[in-house]
């Protein structure tokens, strides 16, 4: 309801915000509970709340609130990227026993390279090779499977709250689903390092009598 300002001030106005200012009221702390002051930018906001404070008022910034809530973004941050560490870790982990055992079954096949001429150099790329094709493929189905989670999350948000806007609530720039695919191949070649050093110094005479 708007009024006019003439007939706003023949109203008796309470100086509360709260109940406990109801009865704390009197007339030697009458006036406005509450003042907004708006700044012209946010560099501004230390230099006038230290001027206040100063004056013996009691300032709250809204930059506080912002303040607390990229704090609490930071410790989730932190914490997801725990996880993730713990995962990538488990992933090398995983990628260095599956290529050892691979080299283990190709004992006969490198055997066969080398008896036709490959050298040491020329194993070590094929195995890399093979890594950096693996990383490839797994880092792009990683980013597809991740895009069809994130449309199906933003769906059932969006149904289950009616007040979100009708937008994907996930960030998918381009760089960084570049990035994503890239950090998946180089994952990928750094832990399939050792099991090409291990391959290109197999003996080829011990691995054709390999069974």
């Amino acid at each position: 309801m708007y009024i006019s300002p003439a007939a706003s001030e023949k109203i008796k106005k309470l100086p509360v915000t709260s109940l406990a200012d109801l009865f704390q009221a009197n007339q030697a702390t009458r006036g406005y509970p509450v003042v907004t002051v708006r700044v012209s930018s946010p560099k501004y906001i230390d230099s006038v709340r230290t001027e206040l404070t100063g004056q013996g008022v009691k300032v709250f910034a809204m930059a506080d609130q912002l303040d607390e809530i990229k704090k609490g973004f930071l410790i989730l941050d932190a914490f997801l990227l725990a996880v993730s560490m713990i995962g990538i870790t488990v992933s090398s982990l995983g990628i260095i026993n599956t290529m050892l055992m691979s080299v283990l079954e190709r004992y006969r096949e490198i055997g066969i390279f080398k008896a036709l001429g490959a050298t040491n150099r020329n194993i070590r790329m094929i195995f890399l090779f093979e890594s950096e094709i693996i990383g490839l493929i797994g880092g792009l189905l990683g980013l597809i499977l991740g895009y069809v989670v994130s449309l199906l999350i933003t769906f059932i948000i969006i149904r289950v709250i009616k007040e979100v806007p009708d937008v994907n609530l996930f960030c998918s720039h381009f760089w960084l689903c570049t990035s994503a695919v890239l950090f998946s191949v180089v994952i990928s070649l750094v832990s399939r390092t050792y099991p090409a050093m291990r391959a290109s110094k197999v003996d080829p005479i011990s691995a054709l009598h390999h069974e």
